[in-house]
Parts: C-alpha cells; structure tokens; sequence
C-alpha cells in the first residue's frame, strides 16, 4: 500500500490542474463545442417560445373574430365549439409558455476557454498569499469531484487523476 502527505498530494494535485485543467487544446476544443451546443439549445427554446407566443396571438385573435361574429348578428349555437377550441388551446398554450420560461438571452462567449484559464491561474497564484488562500483552495475543491491516485510501476510512486465537471465550472 502506497502512501502520499496531505502535502504531497496538494502539490500533486495543483500540478494535474495546472497541466490537465489548463492543457490549452482539450479546454479550447472542449469549450468551442460546449458554447456552440449551449448556444443552439438556447437559440431553438427561443425559436420554439416565439412560436408559442406567435400561436397564442393567432388563438386570441380568431377567438375575438367569433365574438365579434356573435355581436354583429351571427347565432352563437354556430361558432359555440370553434370558440371552445380556441379558448382551451389559449388556456393550453398559456400554461405551456408559464411553464416554459423565456430561455436566457445571454450566449456563452466563444473565448470562454481564455477566462478560464486565467481564472484558474488566478486562483493558484491566490494558494501563495494568506489572504487569499482559504477561498482558493475552497473554490479550487470545487472544481474537483474526484482525485484518483494510481501506483506507478516500477517507481512505485503516484499518478494523480483529476475527475470534475468542466461543463459545470463554466
């Protein structure tokens, strides 16, 4: 059984995120695909909300044509179930929209990769100065969901394997 000080694996563990959270090609790839599908579910809930609302004006405005039908002369019995349609897909298509909200407008900058990686740097250079070392180390926890540590043969020494969320941390 190998074993490893707290303070070797802190330095193990800042070396993999230095070097795996920060290997400029995976992140930039990583980050370029992630914004181009965040931003297309964004784009088609919008494109999906606007036809909903687009439908919905539709509804109101044939509802209001029958009602306006009734008032100049036309028997009630005649346009009864059009006007029950449309009144229950107005009801349908309102609780539809509620449910639904608007999708946010914000779409994910496709320089993402950048900031993070600045904002890790950040975050290590902070382990150096005690004023800022509790809340780096909190926020750098954060972005790991799981060290694994493998032997090495034949040194018999630690690989450290960082496992985390990178969708989450962006």
């Amino acid at each position: 059984m190998a074993m490893i000080s707290q303070e070797e694996l802190e330095r193990l563990v800042l070396a993999a995120l230095q070097n795996n959270l920060m290997d400029q090609d995976a992140l930039a790839m990583f980050c370029e695909e992630y914004a181009k599908e965040r931003n297309r579910l964004q784009a088609s809930a919008a494109q999906n909300r606007n036809a909903l609302i687009k439908e919905l004006a539709t509804v109101k405005a044939d509802h209001a044509k029958l009602v306006d039908a009734i008032l100049a002369g036309i028997p009630a019995a005649r346009v009864k179930d059009r006007m029950l349609a449309f009144d229950a897909r107005r009801i349908e298509l309102e609780a539809q929209l509620e449910r639904d909200p608007a999708p946010s407008p914000i779409r994910i900058h496709p320089k993402m990769a950048e900031t993070y990686r600045d904002k890790i740097s950040d975050l290590i250079s902070q382990l150096q100065e005690p004023d800022g070392m509790l809340a780096a180390k909190d926020a750098l926890r954060g972005l790991v969901d799981r060290i694994v540590l493998t032997p090495t043969e034949p040194e018999g020494k630690l690989s450290v394997h960082l496992h985390g969320a990178l969708a989450d941390l962006l």
